[in-house]
């Protein structure tokens, strides 16, 4: 099988937000092709939802454009573009009583030509992401039964049975425990650098993108304030002037050895041993 066709989705000095006369993203230039994984990053507020907003054509800017291999986004049929595109959002939730085989068997649905129906080879794709996103043994329970965290699994889940060339997340590993963050973060890090799909992660947390990432934006009131590979963008220095607080650096155990900033409690109380009868 001829591998497919490198892709591209960028936007050229974009603007847009919910109101033409308050901008909530400012000539933001951004380029993600196959095999990018792009970490975005920035405080509450900063227009890191927004940013995604515009990069899948549900607002649609007030200036620039978004292009989808150099034609614009909104040209495109809602259709086509979910068979490219596929979407985590930060918060989801379904109204029917789904069980959790059947929220990712909704991933299949742009796919789908003639029949309503689902096929074998539909069943091995859903299988496979169930598996990769550790819901498999949850198939047969409604979504509302499941926790937060296996509810967002589940999502992600029926994001990879899409199938997509692109994947573009905002905050994924919200609500997931630390085994399944390292989990999401590996197989996003496989699925971009092995099989070349083009991927962008809205984060708070720079400490798994740092390790995982390609290339790595930090945005703030709605421009970029730098952008480049992790290990000369997410620096101690910049992290500490867009959150405001007190990192400081640990070395990852790693080949790469990378230098990892993490955040410090400025002034921790002074601890008392509990006191037991």
């Amino acid at each position: 099988m001829r591998p497919a066709p490198p892709i591209i989705l960028e936007s050229l000095k974009v603007s847009g937000g919910y109101n033409a006369e308050s901008p909530v993203c400012h000539d933001i230039d951004l380029v993600c092709a196959s095999g990018d994984f792009i970490a975005v990053l920035g405080p509450n507020g900063g227009g890191k939802t927004t940013l995604l907003k515009l990069l899948i054509g549900h607002l649609t800017p007030f200036s620039g454009e978004v292009l989808l291999n150099r034609v614009r986004l909104q040209t495109w049929k809602k259709t086509e573009k979910a068979k490219i595109i596929a979407v985590v959002s930060q918060h989801s939730d379904i109204a029917f009583p789904f069980t959790i085989a059947e929220v990712v068997m909704l991933g299949r649905t742009p796919h789908r030509r003639r029949s309503l129906f689902d096929n074998a080879a539909d069943y091995d794709i859903v299988v496979s992401a169930m598996k990769e996103m550790d819901v498999l043994h949850l198939a047969n329970k409604t979504f509302h039964e499941c926790s937060g965290g296996e509810r967002k699994r589940a999502i992600i889940a029926r994001a990879l049975a899409q199938q997509p060339r692109i994947l573009l997340l905002d905050e994924p590993a919200a609500g997931l425990d630390l085994r399944h963050q390292v989990a999401l973060y590996e197989k996003l890090a496989t699925l971009s650098y092995t099989d070349r799909l083009a991927t962008i992660v809205i984060s708070h947390d720079p400490w798994l993108p740092t390790q995982a990432c390609s290339w790595a934006l930090l945005v703030k009131d709605g421009r970029i304030e730098a952008q480049g590979s992790p290990t000369r963008v997410l620096t101690k220095e910049r992290l500490e002037e867009l959150y405001g607080v007190t990192m400081f650096e640990a070395k990852a155990d790693t080949p790469s050895g990378a230098t990892i900033a993490v955040p410090l409690l400025r002034h921790p109380t002074e601890r008392h041993p509990t006191e037991r009868l």
